[in-house]
This record gives C-alpha cells, sequence and structure tokens, in this order.
C-alpha cells in the first residue's frame, strides 16, 4: 500500500508561515490584503504571480482557507 505523508512545504511557504503566525489575529484570522500586500512588499519579495502561487499552494495543503467575516476576506489558518 503506499504510504501518505504530511505535504512537504517549500522554504517560502515556510517562511510565509512565519510571517502568517506573527499577522494572525487571537481568532486565528488575517485579513486577505493584509497577508497579500506583507508576501509582496515584506521580505520574501514575491512578485504578483508568486504571492498567488503561495497563497494557492498554501489553500491546497490544508492549511490556510479562505472565509467572510463582515463583508470582508480573510484567511483562517
Amino acid at each position: 500500500s503506499l504510504m501518505i505523508s504530511k505535504p512537504m512545504l517549500s522554504e517560502n511557504e515556510i517562511k510565509a508561515l512565519e510571517i502568517i503566525r506573527d499577522l494572525t489575529d487571537e481568532s486565528g484570522h488575517i485579513p486577505l490584503y493584509t497577508l497579500e500586500g506583507t508576501l509582496l512588499y515584506g521580505d520574501l519579495k514575491l512578485n504578483t504571480l508568486g504571492v498567488y502561487n503561495l497563497i494557492m499552494s498554501l489553500e491546497n495543503k490544508g492549511i490556510i482557507r479562505k472565509v467572510q467575516i463582515n463583508d470582508s476576506e480573510y484567511y483562517a489558518v
């Protein structure tokens, strides 16, 4: 039978998770634009496509998910 392991994280994903941990509020949410802006203009220096790909990868691995709170978009961690 096949062994299914936890998804491997890239170096950028690990760095992004550290950033997410720092920015997440006590309820486990981070505003979408805060996360995207921090990834775009912060230490990772990603371009727009890089930010999109990184967020999609974290979503696909079940690490973050997009949620609506009071008509605003957030990521739940």
